[in-house]
């Protein structure tokens, strides 16, 4: 395991290893590739292996042999320890309301809904296919691409990632056509105005290189979280009683009770950025929705949000980055002046110029402060 996983070196004590055996054959091999003597310009030699003999030890030493006593002490335990099949992982594709994809690990990807006709009259956007591949291409693209992007360097990237992700058609006049489809819906995501706790309007042409984290991946240990996620529900019901916005998130908490895995939560955030001291949680998404422009309204992201449970994602993702935070401020953090809140960019929605493609959300600290005990990431009082 030593020499297939070091990245540098390995270094190995040993006697000379009977014949026959793998430590032996790998030496054999290695002094077979050695074209110099001892002395010769080391360039010249095609092995691996920097050979070190110590000089000083010349006996031969008898292998040791334990006495009774210490036998006894070596010999193994009679009952073995219990192996456990449970699952140890938890994240929002395992645990979040409905069914996920879980075949790409844990990251999130959307539904393909291609088989939902398009009408003539809809943006050309809509009858781009959807499922993993389309979702993890723009994904891949917002990731790498500088917010500042030029439009000619923008289209480049976008036909690299088509290909590259297996998503290009196959005629050169389609393909022309999506990656001019594709770039300009990333042109005006960068460009959607977005609006802080303070009232200021920016876009993400605004942030910079330095300001950004894509890719985020985190993981927490779960062992002090609650037992079943209808505990978590219990307390958004609590915390989202009274809110309008909120009654399609609370309706799809019935019956959401799953077993939480005492291990790790794990996951990824899309993006985290900060800007003018704020700092934000986004999500790309890809979903069709029922691809049409209308589907794209605030009511129906917000729908889209609840029916597939975005909302315990958004949550996790929120006391994630509060974590971080309040660890690396300290005593400085304040929800107030720190927390921006989330941002769910709806990317077909915003080629399409929708009425609401984005969905935004800031939870409040008491809501984070209450899910951070649940997750276990903070004592209980």
């Amino acid at each position: 395991m030593a020499f297939t996983r070091a990245s540098k070196r390995t270094i190995v004590v040993t006697a000379e290893p009977p014949e026959g055996s793998p430590l032996q054959r790998l030496f054999a091999n290695a002094r077979a590739n050695e074209d110099s003597l001892p002395g010769d310009d080391s360039s010249k030699k095609h092995s691996p292996i920097d050979w070190i003999e110590d000089p000083e030890i010349k006996e031969e030493l008898e292998p040791y042999v334990p006495d009774e006593t210490d036998y006894a002490q070596m010999k193994p335990a009679l009952t073995p320890r219990e192996y456990s099949s449970a699952p140890t992982k938890g994240s929002y594709t395992t645990l979040a309301p409905g069914g996920h994809d879980t075949s790409v690990g844990d990251r999130d990807v959307d539904a393909d809904d291609s088989s939902v006709d398009v009408l003539p009259d809809e943006h050309p956007i809509f009858a781009v296919r959807g499922g993993v591949k389309t979702g993890i291409c723009w994904h891949d693209i917002l990731e790498k691409i500088p917010f500042n992007i030029g439009d000619e360097v923008l289209l480049a990237e976008t036909q690299k990632a088509l290909r590259v992700h297996g998503c290009a058609p196959k005629d050169e006049d389609g393909f022309v056509a999506e990656s001019k489809l594709v770039a300009e819906m990333m042109k005006k995501t960068l460009d959607y105005p977005l609006e802080s706790p303070a009232g200021r309007r920016f876009s993400l042409r605004e942030v910079d290189a330095g300001s950004r984290i894509s890719e985020w991946e985190f993981d927490f240990s779960s062992a002090a979280s609650v037992a079943r996620t209808d505990e978590i529900a219990k307390i958004l019901r609590e915390e989202w009683s009274g809110d309008e916005s909120k009654k399609p998130l609370l309706e799809v908490l019935e019956g959401w009770d799953r077993f939480i895995p005492k291990g790790f939560f794990v996951g990824f955030l899309d993006l985290v950025f900060r800007h003018d001291g704020y700092y934000y949680v986004v999500d790309w998404k890809s979903n069709g929705i029922n691809r049409r422009r209308s589907g794209f309204s605030s009511r129906g992201i917000t729908k889209e949000m609840a029916d597939a449970g975005y909302f315990f994602q958004y949550l996790l993702y929120s006391v994630v980055l509060r974590r971080y935070l309040k660890e690396t401020l300290g005593e400085n953090y304040s929800w107030e002046r720190d927390f921006g809140g989330v941002r769910y960019y709806f990317l077909r929605g915003v080629a399409a110029g929708a009425e609401a493609p984005v969905f935004a959300d800031r939870p409040s600290e008491r809501l984070l402060a209450r899910l951070s005990t649940a997750f276990g990431l903070e004592e209980r009082s």
